[in-house]
């Protein structure tokens, strides 16, 4: 089998179109109206840039302000604090701290009862006691104040 080439031909040239005055004029005119409507696109990008911008520095500014709002105020607690701390520490060395209640008095106050109160004479109860109800007037009652 034999192959046989054949020649290309070229490709035909393109009529070279020769634009006239009224085309040109034409394409011109959707030219600039593109550009035009480009052009304002771009413009109104721009406003809303600079307003976008002239937002951002009044909230920066208000944040600032509020920052700084907030560091006197932490300032001033501060200060409170350490003037607490002064007046706690001066009133602890005024008056030096009371010695506690013995545990017997502590408890002498409406119902509260305290079983196994330490007073002279008192025996803790035993288990077989427990386990009985004990009667009010048999409770130990606390020291004398």
């Amino acid at each position: 089998m034999s192959f046989t080439l054949i020649p290309r031909s070229k490709p035909k040239p393109k009529p070279v179109r020769k634009h006239r005055a009224a085309d040109r004029v034409t394409f011109l005119e959707r030219r600039v109206t593109e550009l035009l409507r480009k052009l304002t696109a771009a413009d109104v990008l721009i406003r809303e840039l600079i307003g976008a911008k002239s937002d951002a520095i009044r909230d920066q500014r208000a944040a600032e302000a509020a920052h700084r709002s907030a560091e006197e105020v932490i300032e001033v607690r501060d200060q409170q604090i350490r003037d607490l701390k002064a007046q706690l520490q001066a009133t602890r060395e005024a008056h030096p701290p009371v010695a506690p209640l013995p545990t017997a008095t502590r408890f002498d106050v409406g119902d509260v009862v305290r079983i196994g109160v330490r007073n002279e004479g008192f025996m803790p109860l035993t288990d077989s006691e427990t386990t009985q109800r004990i009667p009010r007037d048999q409770l130990p009652t606390p020291a004398a104040a």
